[in-house]
Order: C-alpha cells, then sequence, then structure tokens
C-alpha cells in the first residue's frame, strides 16, 4: 500500500483483516491471561496494547481496501439550493472532486484488467431484486427496492462509468478555481442533456450572489436557466437588476439595439454585415454591402435619426429617399438658396415641350434634387474640395444614382441578413420605440449599474434569426471592448459573459472577443457540444476552430461522444508510466540429474510497464451525467461531480410569468 512496492494494489484481498483479528486475539489473551503466560501483569497489558494498536492499523488499512471497492460503483448524489452554493469572492466553486494524479490513471488501468472486472458490476443479489422489481413493479422486491437505505435501492441512472470518479473518491472535496484566472477564459464541452446547463447555472449563481455584472446569451432560452438566476437573484436581493430578453416573447421582453452604441459610426456597418459570409463570392459582396450601409448609417446618424435594423433595411433598399431626406435637411444650412434652385430646375423642365409640343412630363423632385448635387458636387471640386471628400454626400449620390439592377445586386448579400431579423419576432426587440415602458439593455449599463441580464434568441423556433441576432451581440461586445481600452477603465470594469450553446453565434467576431475581453474584465464562459460545431460555424474552416479554442485558458470535459473534441483535451495532458504485474512461468528438463530429478521450474511475478496520457479518450467518452474533468492553470487537472441546483420554489413556473415579473410589465 505504500509507494516502496512497485504499484499500489487496492483490488486485493484485504488480508489485514486477518492480521487485525490475530492481533485482537493476542492482545486479549495477553491481557486476561498475564497470570498462565508468566508475565508480569504491567507488562503484559504494554503487550496487549502494542498488539490493540498494531490490529486497529490494519483494520484501518483493510476498511480502506474494502470501501475503495464499494465506493467504485456507488457515488451520493448530490444537490445544492440556491444559497447553499459556496460562495467567494476570491475563488469560484465548480463542484465536488480531487486532483487527478498519474495513481489515478494507474488504479484505472488496473480496474480494466480482465480479471478484476468482478469489481465492476454490482452484487448477484442486487441484480437479482433489481431485475424482479422491474418485472413485478408491485412485489415484495419492488417494495424492497425503495426503502431508504437498502442495499437493493436503485443506483441514480447517470450512465457512464462511476469508477473513473470512484478511483479517487475517497479524497473528495470542494474544488474552486482562481476567480482571477477567469479572466483568461472557460470553455465548456459536453454533449446534450449531460450537464453543462447545471454547470452554468452553478456558476451563474455565484456570480449574482457576488454582486457580479452578468451577461447570459442562451440560444435555445432554456427556462430552468432563468429560473435559476431568478431565484439567485432573489436570494441576493438583486432582483431589480435582473433584466430578461427572449424572443420567443416578443411583446413582454427587454428591447435591445445592438446598433445603438459605438465610438465611431461605422461600427454599424461593420456589426450589421458581420453575419455574411467571409469566403468565395462572399466576401466580396460584403465588402460593398458593407460600404453602403456606411453610408447609411452615416446619414442617419448626421439626421438624429434612430439607427436600427428597421431603419437600416429601409434605407439601404431607398438610397434615393434616403438622398432627399438628408439634403432638405442639411442643405438649407450650407447652401440657402438651395430649396429655390431645385425648384427652378423643375420649374424649367416642366415649361418644356418636346419635338410634338407636348410638355414633358413633370419632373420628380428626387431627379431634380439628383441633377442639382451633380452641379454641386462639380462646382465643388475646384473648390472646398477637402471638405467635399469629407461629407457623406458625395458616397450617397453615387449610390442613389446607381444603376438599379446593379446597385441591387451587389446589395443582394445584405438583404437576407437584414430580413432574418425584421422579418421575424426580433423586429419588435431591435427597432424600438424609446417612449415604451419595457426595460431597454444597453450593455454600458450592464456593467455600470451592475445589471444581470439574460437574453434567450429562441433557436428551436427560428435558427437563422438566432443566429445573426447572437451575432449582432457579440459584435456590440466587441465594440464595448474597444471602448473600454479607450477609456482606460479596464481595470475598472467587470462581465460575466456566459454563451450557452455558443457554436451558434460564432464568427470572427467572437475571436477578436476573447482576444480582448481578458484585458477588458470580460471574463468569458462558453458552452458548446464539440469541436466539429466550431468549424461547421466557421464554413468548415476546422484551423479556425483551433485558433478560437488557443484562447481559452481553462477546458472543461463533460461527456463527449466525438474523438476530435476529447482529443483537444488529451493530446494537452502529460504522458506518464502505468505499472501492472504479469505472471511468468518457466521450466527446464534435468534429463541426465543424478538425485532423481526431472525437471525444475521457475514462478515470478514481472513488472511491466506501459507510457499512456494520464487522461485517455475512453475517459472522456464514458464520464456519468454531470462528471466532468478541468483543465486549468496550466495543466492542473480536476475531476469533478456538478452538483444540480435545487429550485427553491420561489421562481415563477411559466416563461410569461417569470418575463411579466422580472420586466415589471403590467
Amino acid at each position: 500500500m505504500r509507494s516502496k512496492h512497485a504499484f499500489e494494489n487496492y483490488l486485493r484481498t484485504p488480508y489485514e483483516f486477518l492480521i487485525s483479528l490475530c492481533a485482537f486475539t493476542f492482545s486479549i489473551i495477553f491481557l486476561i491471561n498475564w497470570n498462565f503466560l508468566v508475565l508480569d501483569e504491567h507488562f503484559s497489558k504494554a503487550i496487549a496494547l502494542a498488539f490493540f494498536v498494531f490490529g486497529i492499523i490494519r483494520a484501518y488499512q483493510g476498511m480502506q481496501i474494502f470501501l475503495f471497492k464499494k465506493r467504485l460503483l456507488v457515488l451520493k448524489p448530490f444537490s445544492m439550493q440556491t444559497t447553499d452554493v459556496p460562495l467567494s469572492k476570491k475563488y469560484l466553486y465548480i463542484g465536488r472532486g480531487f486532483k487527478w494524479l498519474p495513481m489515478h490513471r494507474q488504479r484505472l488501468n488496473l480496474l480494466s484488467l480482465a480479471q478484476n472486472q468482478r469489481f465492476l458490476q454490482k452484487s448477484f443479489a442486487y441484480r437479482f431484486m433489481q431485475q424482479r422489481e422491474r418485472e413485478n413493479q408491485n412485489g415484495i422486491a419492488s417494495m424492497l427496492c425503495k426503502i431508504p437505505f437498502s442495499p437493493f435501492k436503485a443506483l441514480p441512472d447517470i450512465g457512464g462509468k462511476p469508477w473513473i470518479h470512484g478511483v479517487g473518491s475517497k479524497s473528495e472535496r470542494a474544488v474552486f478555481l482562481n476567480q482571477s484566472n477567469r479572466n483568461a477564459h472557460e470553455c465548456i464541452f459536453g454533449m446534450t442533456r449531460v450537464g453543462k446547463t447545471r454547470y452554468l447555472s452553478i456558476k451563474v449563481n455565484q456570480d449574482i450572489r457576488n454582486g457580479e455584472s452578468i451577461l447570459v446569451i442562451d440560444p435555445k432560452g432554456d427556462f430552468e436557466v432563468i429560473q435559476d438566476m431568478y431565484c439567485a437573484a432573489k436570494a441576493a436581493g438583486r432582483l431589480d437588476d435582473f433584466i430578461i430578453s427572449h424572443f420567443g416573447f416578443p411583446d413582454i421582453c427587454a428591447r435591445y439595439n445592438p446598433l445603438s452604441s459605438f465610438t465611431n459610426v461605422s461600427e454599424v456597418a461593420s456589426r450589421v454585415t458581420s453575419a455574411i459570409s467571409q469566403t468565395g463570392e462572399g466576401k466580396v459582396f460584403k465588402d460593398f454591402a458593407w460600404q453602403y450601409v456606411n453610408v447609411v448609417a452615416k446619414c442617419l446618424h448626421e439626421l438624429f435619426e434612430p439607427i436600427n435594423y428597421k431603419t437600416i433595411s429601409f434605407y439601404i433598399k431607398r438610397p434615393e429617399i434616403l438622398l432627399s431626406l438628408y439634403v432638405d435637411k442639411i442643405f438649407p444650412e450650407i447652401e440657402p438658396d438651395f430649396l429655390d434652385k431645385v425648384q427652378e430646375i423643375i420649374d424649367e423642365n416642366d415649361s418644356r415641350i418636346d419635338r410634338q409640343g407636348n410638355p414633358l412630363e413633370p419632373l420628380a423632385r428626387s431627379v431634380a434634387i439628383k441633377r442639382y448635387l451633380e452641379g454641386y458636387i462639380e462646382s465643388h471640386i475646384g473648390k472646398d474640395f477637402e471638405k467635399l471628400l469629407d461629407s457623406i454626400i458625395v458616397p450617397l449620390y453615387n449610390a442613389a444614382t446607381l444603376d438599379k439592377t446593379y446597385y441591387d445586386k451587389i446589395t443582394a448579400s445584405i438583404g437576407p441578413v437584414l430580413d432574418k431579423i425584421n422579418q421575424t419576432s426580433a423586429q419588435g426587440v431591435f427597432s424600438f420605440d424609446d417612449n415604451q415602458e419595457l426595460p431597454i439593455i444597453h450593455l454600458e449599463n450592464i456593467i455600470a449599474k451592475k445589471q444581470i441580464v439574460y437574453i434567450g434568441l429562441d433557436s428551436l423556433t427560428n435558427q437563422d434569426m438566432a443566429e445573426a441576432v447572437g451575432q449582432a451581440i457579440i459584435a456590440d461586445l466587441v465594440s464595448l471592448c474597444g471602448r473600454i481600452y479607450t477609456r482606460g477603465g479596464a481595470n475598472q470594469s467587470s462581465l460575466c459573459l456566459h454563451c450557452d450553446e455558443f457554436s451558434n453565434i460564432v464568427r470572427d467576431e467572437f475571436v477578436n472577443l476573447l482576444n480582448k475581453a481578458g484585458g477588458a474584465g470580460i471574463k468569458v464562459s462558453a458552452y458548446t457540444q464539440t469541436i466539429n460545431d466550431l468549424g461547421a460555424a466557421f464554413s468548415g474552416n476546422a484551423d479556425k476552430a483551433k485558433m478560437l479554442m488557443g484562447n481559452f485558458g481553462t477546458l472543461t470535459m463533460l461527456r463527449v461522444s466525438n474523438e476530435d473534441t476529447a482529443s483537444l483535451f488529451t493530446k494537452c495532458v502529460e504522458q506518464i508510466k502505468t505499472r501492472s504485474k504479469v505472471p511468468f512461468t518457466m521450466s527446464n528438463d534435468k534429463s541426465e540429474s543424478q538425485n532423481g530429478e526431472l525437471f525444475t521450474t521457475n514462478n515470478s511475478d514481472q513488472i511491466s510497464e506501459e507510457k499512456v496520457s494520464i487522461v485517455e479518450v475512453n475517459d472522456l467518452f464514458s464520464l456519468p451525467k454531470g462528471q466532468a474533468f478541468v483543465m486549468t492553470n496550466g495543466g492542473e487537472i480536476y475531476k469533478i461531480r456538478i452538483p444540480l441546483p435545487k429550485n427553491d420554489g420561489s421562481a415563477p413556473t411559466s416563461f410569461e410569468s417569470i418575463l411579466r415579473q422580472v420586466n415589471k410589465c403590467e
């Protein structure tokens, strides 16, 4: 059992119990029959005490072997109510577990041997009673299996191999990560229904109760997450800070315009066009789309008109209307005779006749404005040329006078992106009247006012809309990071960003976010299923997915079923040598022996070594639900069990009721 042996073996027969029994027996003999043994009474009692202590030590060692085998299959499930989750400003609680060491890999390798498979199955009596319970659910077997502390009580249906955790469960304790490491970001992988969302809830619970600024982006819109956040906010006395925007309930959810905040108005075009493909011809058309969206955004900004997806969509398709609106409002101030000259152009046209003597068609005012601007631009080429170059009027005029068929072709790529928002429930959320009583989300306010914001994208109803909305939010976050850097307030800012199913919204902007967020005080926790999902999000570009993963300082793996995903973890861990015992028998003939010996035999055990990863791919394939490996802080590995959050019953029981209460809808 000690390091002086070739390797520890908790799977052997616990002979310590036999030694302990002998020691206790000798202790009793020396204690009672000291006179028969012709010993001094005090000396005999001292010997009895020594045997008793030795027996206790051996019994304890034998019990460790017995309990180790028992713990391989039996892990007590555990859950926590909102206020039971440990809370610390310095550390983040992630569950119960232990630091994964080479000895745990050694124990798993021993369990994989054929002769040790019996330790990985419950007893015959347990299997028999469970079978009877399934066959006759109202019989005696069923009653016995339902008794709370019955040895036949069914184990939790969590699947996987419980002994992966059982090999170290003796040293199980609360596991904490340093809050200071969260700026390096964390990526969590796990297949559906194995505990990713529960892990998110435990972390968000602590962020809320620690008074942090929180933004949760959930493409699916998980109601259990909202309930957990509600309970935590109520326990922390922060319900007034809680805001929910859920695109499945546009009439009662908080409003959010991701185009309203910017340092430079050109950021608007970047956010709007971020959802356009950047491969092949898509990149060329994206550049054209950016150019004309930028023209529209600058004009709206100068006109003090609202900049949102609805106005961008309207004017990008009708540049001539925007041109008229712009010059009617701006030019009277810089050209006092503007209106008179436009009217002169109209009157001159209307006074003319064609060759047949018929009056010409009345000239549309928009056409008259274009003619006026043509002369205005030509007249300023020689004078005030720099002022003309700085003005938006030239690119706006070019857009309005461009051939309609050609213009529609080069801006066609932006139409579907805008329609994914404007033709869905997202329109009322993104393009709204500022006078509405519903709360309005501003990213700066989340940090400044320590708000708790949940945004559900309702991707199960409309995947395309959810992707477009998610990318717009991420682009706004990237801009926020830039503004924080510009103001020099990175050390004073703090935002806990949780992105569930983030493969639905990840694009190049997310890479920029990870690069900038840490220094801006934004701590990203991203949850997804496989690395292939990330590659698909980048149009099959696996290199971009790997580049993205290079920005995560902590990697958490729940059960996965994809080798590429598991290899992300196993290729980063150290290689160790494990030992196993191989029986060896040799015999030699002795045909000329004079003493009658015909042969000699030699039996021995050989110790073999094998180089393996301290965590292997199959370990990640076989994890039970709610269990994970966590690699953090430069290679430290922890094996954890994630507690199930217990709803304390204080949260409303429906989406609509919780949105109405949180967003204070009458």
